[in-house]
């Protein structure tokens, strides 16, 4: 009886939170890009076996693109310091959430590989002091590599006026978010390409489907820089630095731990909350061991009777 009674909770779940679950997952332009006709809704093709990175497919205005969402870790954040001469401030805050990029499967040699980081589902835990607003990623960032970049999975960016000879060369290309209002200021990127690796083919350079077993703990993603060494000795300093950085989250848990059935979110227990990532799994025949609930090797509609088993005796 209570099987039959979880079942119908099940299907509830299923047609009234399966799809909007799904949807609302992408960052804000990428789910208006669907919206409009332009992209089609991603498919998962590679989840992270220690959850800290899947990838997903997509085509937009009939490009092939990947879409990868990397969890933030907790050494992600903000470090800001200022002396205006009067009232010296340092500040401090912590990033979580979930950062996003958009790359094409293939780029032409001749070209810089442009692509995109979402960071809409980045959110600021402020820790110690006043942060002034200033240290949130804000929106969609474009960025691009250059080929010899692009190999190497990493790029640098880095301007100041001409007067400092500060300019150099750069393999990476972004479109901010970075401001310079006075001689003296310099901002500042750098960027990898954390578990993607992109191999010349022909006059292409081409990649595929990201490792689920790699171990992402820590690593760095992105960070953004600037900063003003101040005005001359008859004023205030007006001096300041700035830095926010982005660093792929820690595995929630190790490859080699056990699996337990019906524990799709891997949160330790098979409850409800369960359900949704499950649907996403089942529509998408995604095949992790955790959703191969009846195990034969298959995740799918198969699976929802033993996962309701799980569940009644959970």
């Amino acid at each position: 009886m209570i099987s039959k009674y979880l079942f119908s909770i099940f299907v509830l779940i299923v047609v009234n939170l399966g799809t909007a679950t799904i949807a609302q997952q992408f960052p804000a332009s990428i789910q208006a890009c669907i919206d409009r006709g332009d992209c089609t809704t991603p498919v998962l093709v590679s989840p992270s076996s220690n959850s800290s990175m899947h990838q997903y497919r997509y085509t937009d205005k009939g490009v092939e693109r990947f879409l990868y969402r990397y969890s933030l870790g907790d050494n992600s954040g903000y470090q800001g310091s200022s002396d205006n001469g009067f009232s010296p401030s340092s500040e401090e805050a912590g990033f979580s959430g979930v950062v996003w990029l958009s790359a094409r499967e293939s780029y032409a040699s001749n070209f810089r590989a442009g692509m995109t980081l979402y960071t809409d589902q980045v959110s600021v835990d402020e820790q110690t002091g006043n942060v002034n607003g200033n240290v949130e990623f804000r929106g969609d960032i474009s960025l691009s590599l250059c080929s010899e970049a692009l190999l190497a999975g990493e790029g640098s960016l880095f301007s100041s006026p001409p007067e400092t000879n500060y300019d150099n060369p750069s393999s990476l290309f972004s479109d901010g978010p970075f401001s310079c209002i006075a001689p003296g200021c310099f901002v500042g990127a750098e960027f990898n390409l954390v578990n993607i690796n992109y191999e010349q083919v022909g006059d292409r350079f081409v990649t595929g489907v990201i490792s689920r077993s790699a171990n992402l703990e820590g690593q760095f993603l992105y960070s953004q820089t600037s900063g003003f060494p101040g005005f001359d000795d008859y004023s205030p300093s007006q001096a300041f630095n700035a830095e926010s950085s982005l660093y792929v989250g820690t595995p929630v848990t190790a490859p080699t731990a056990p699996v337990l059935l019906g524990d799709v979110n891997l949160s330790g227990r098979v409850d409800f909350s369960d359900i949704p990532l499950l649907v996403f799994y089942l529509q998408f025949g995604v095949n992790v061991p955790e959703a191969d609930c009846n195990e034969d090797g298959v995740v799918d509609f198969a699976d929802i009777p033993a996962f309701i088993d799980i569940l009644a005796n959970s």
